[in-house]
């Protein structure tokens, strides 16, 4: 209390639950988690602190997903709206750019087993195709 009332208490934030997660192994993301409240169980940290984490980056994947079918889409009406020679042929490319990014969903992994994909897609606003993974 008196650190939080002196200001030198450190104030978690979204990205510090990145940081937690990213942690290699359930030690390291105890000692992470702990340096923002020293009180927290081991259990507590492993079960809903992670829990959170996890939940908070996949909303992040969907966001980033969500904003690139929104650039698909405003450049397939941007193109049409153009009426260019070439439209026909980059109006199919984007069309099915745009068809592959609403159908594709993640199966075949579990995001808790595998943290540091998830980071990986969340640091790089990207999504893991499930050819990918294979």
């Amino acid at each position: 209390a008196l650190h939080a009332a002196s200001g030198l208490a450190r104030r978690a934030t979204a990205y510090n639950l990145l940081h937690i997660a990213a942690g290699r192994g359930e030690d390291e993301q105890v000692r992470r988690a702990r340096v923002f409240n020293p009180f927290l169980e081991r259990e507590e940290i492993l079960g809903a602190v992670l829990d959170l984490a996890v939940h908070w980056m996949e909303l992040l994947v969907l966001e980033h997903r969500l904003e690139r079918i929104s650039r698909l889409a405003a450049a397939a009406q941007d193109q049409g709206r153009r009426g260019e020679e070439d439209a026909d042929d980059d109006s199919k490319g984007l069309q099915e750019l745009l068809l592959s990014e609403v159908t594709t969903t993640r199966a075949g992994w579990n995001s808790r087993d595998h943290l540091h994909w998830l980071v990986f897609e969340v640091e790089n606003e990207l999504q893991i195709r499930p050819k990918q993974m294979a």
